[in-house]
């Protein structure tokens, strides 16, 4: 055997041995890589059903709180309020009431309601069970306020979205109660707050309508439309104004600690 045999068997042994050790090394990543595929496999299944389950709960919860909200609907709480000097409790608007206002003749209450509804209930219903109203539509928006004339004959609204003033006029039916309310939203008084209007008011005499926003503006209007005088009331920030009973002043409360009144004498008021 020549030197050369013998250099070329170890070297072919190795080569053996090496080949057989990945072999081994290849088999049993195979066999982890499979294993490892069935565990994701069954996570899987496991997380999907899981999931499933979840998802089934859900929607027989969802379904139930419809059902108890059906209920709730079609049986609706009774109300508990009582006082001695609670006269009735009128149920009418579908979303919340924003304001209220009492007709000068004592016929009728004025109710307003983000439900861009108004509604006019009769005062000599009060003491009846059932209680009747009527609704005027508020087109394209909603009052957030209501005043009526002094001839109890119309009623005023600010409107939220517009943020101006709008004129209802009250039809009679042959009876005398109350019959079509007609407005005519073509004739909206302009825009001219720039802050939301936070009160209004109508003069007993007729003679102009009052308007007051979240800022310091206050303005007086003919019943036309028509600024007859814009006023600041310098209160950094007004939260009220009404127009006295006699329609000789009108007062104003802001954030000054102090109550201010302007004497409509010395304004121009047509």
């Amino acid at each position: 055997m020549s030197a050369a045999d013998v250099e070329e068997q170890p070297t072919f042994s190795v080569i053996a041995a090496t080949a057989a050790v990945g072999a081994v090394v290849l088999l049993i990543t195979l066999i982890c890589s499979l294993r490892n595929k069935s565990e994701e496999e069954d996570k899987s299944e496991h997380d999907a059903n899981q999931k499933e389950s979840i998802a089934n709960g859900q929607k027989n919860a969802s379904k139930k709180k419809e059902k108890g909200l059906v209920k709730s609907k079609s049986q609706p709480t009774k109300d508990t309020f009582s006082h001695p000097w609670l006269a009735t409790s009128l149920k009418g608007h579908s979303e919340a009431i924003l304001g209220v206002d009492l007709s000068p003749n004592g016929k009728y209450l004025a109710s307003c309601a983000a439900d861009r509804g108004v509604l006019l209930w009769n005062v000599k219903e009060f003491d009846q069970k059932d209680h009747k109203s009527v609704r005027a539509n508020v087109e394209l928006d909603h009052a957030t306020q209501v005043k009526f004339s002094p001839d109890s004959r119309a009623f005023i609204i600010s409107l939220a979205n517009a943020n101006t003033i709008r004129i209802f006029k009250m039809g009679k039916k042959s009876d005398g109660s109350v019959g079509n309310i007609v407005a005519d939203s073509t004739m909206d008084f302009p825009k001219v707050h720039e802050a939301d209007i936070i009160s209004i008011g109508l003069a007993c005499t007729g003679k102009y309508i009052m308007t007051a926003a979240a800022d310091t503006s206050l303005n007086i209007w003919d019943l036309k439309g028509e600024i007859l005088a814009s006023l600041d009331t310098h209160q950094m920030q007004n939260y009220h104004a009404a127009v006295s009973p006699c329609g000789r002043f009108i007062a104003s409360s802001g954030w000054l600690t102090c109550a201010s009144a302007i004497n409509m004498s010395r304004l121009i008021v047509k």
